[in-house]
């Protein structure tokens, strides 16, 4: 796949959202409607800083993130400069 110069590619998670590389985690590019990004109130523009208390510095960071809690979900963002924790129960 070629990336336009000064752009960064963008890579697909199981959350459902499209993630770009940010100064602080992984910012949000897009997210698909009725996915679990959506469910858990994750917003474009949020940058994804931790998963279930994994720091998370690249995409390849978020598969044993998201793994380590079995049926709870707690992602933090930064959101408008502020730090936000989302979280939610996971059916089994």
């Amino acid at each position: 796949t070629l990336v336009p110069k000064g752009t960064h590619p963008t890579t697909e998670l199981r959350l459902g959202v499209q993630v770009r590389p940010g100064a602080q985690g992984l910012e949000i590019a897009r997210i698909d409607s009725g996915s679990l990004a959506e469910r858990l109130g994750l917003r474009i523009g949020d940058t994804i800083r931790s998963i279930n208390g994994a720091t998370i510095d690249d995409a390849a960071d978020v598969p044993d993130a998201m793994r380590d809690d079995g049926d709870k979900l707690s992602i933090d963002v930064v959101r408008d400069g502020s730090v936000v924790t989302l979280s939610m129960r996971l059916s089994s």
